[in-house]
C-alpha cells in the first residue's frame, strides 16, 4: 500500500486530538438526542431544532436517530408554520428510514401522514390524499 494514498477519517484524527472523551462525546450526543425527541414546551423552538440538527450532523448517529430527529425537527417546524422547512424535514427523514427500518413501515407510515398534514395546512389537498393513500398501503402491509 503506497502511503501517500492512505487517508484517516478526519472524523478519527478529532478524536484523537480532542480533549474530550468518546463517553463526552456520546454523552452530548444523548443530551441532543433526548432534547429532540422530547419536543417539550419546556425547550424553545430554536433549542429544539438546535438539537435536533447535531444528531443529524453526528457521525455517530444511527441511521434510525437520524430518521427520528429529521421527522421530529419536522414536526416542530409544522408547528411554528414552517412549512416548507417541515416538508424538507419529513423527505429527508424518509430517506433515512427505508434501510434501518424496513422492518417497521408504521414509522414509514407515520412520516408520511405528517408530509399529509403539511399539505393539508398548505391547502393541497391531492398531494395530501395522495400522501394518505400511500400510508394506508403500508398500514395493509403490517395486517
Amino acid at each position: 500500500m503506497n502511503s501517500r494514498n492512505f487517508k484517516i477519517p478526519t472524523f478519527a484524527i478529532l478524536l484523537v486530538l480532542s480533549p474530550f472523551s468518546f463517553a463526552d462525546i456520546t454523552k452530548a450526543l444523548n443530551i441532543n438526542i433526548e432534547k429532540c425527541f422530547a419536543q417539550t414546551l419546556q425547550t424553545t423552538e430554536r433549542a429544539s431544532i438546535r438539537a435536533c440538527n447535531n444528531v443529524i450532523k453526528s457521525r455517530i448517529s444511527s441511521r434510525q436517530n437520524i430518521a427520528i430527529a429529521f421527522h421530529n425537527r419536522g414536526i416542530i417546524q409544522m408547528q411554528n408554520g414552517k412549512l416548507e422547512q417541515a416538508l424538507t424535514s419529513f423527505k429527508r427523514s424518509l430517506r433515512f428510514q427505508p434501510k434501518e427500518l424496513s422492518k417497521r413501515p408504521d414509522a414509514v407510515a407515520t412520516t408520511l401522514l405528517a408530509i399529509a398534514k403539511v399539505h393539508q395546512a398548505a391547502h393541497e389537498h391531492e398531494l395530501a390524499m395522495v400522501k394518505i393513500d400511500e400510508a394506508r398501503a403500508l398500514d395493509r402491509k403490517l395486517k
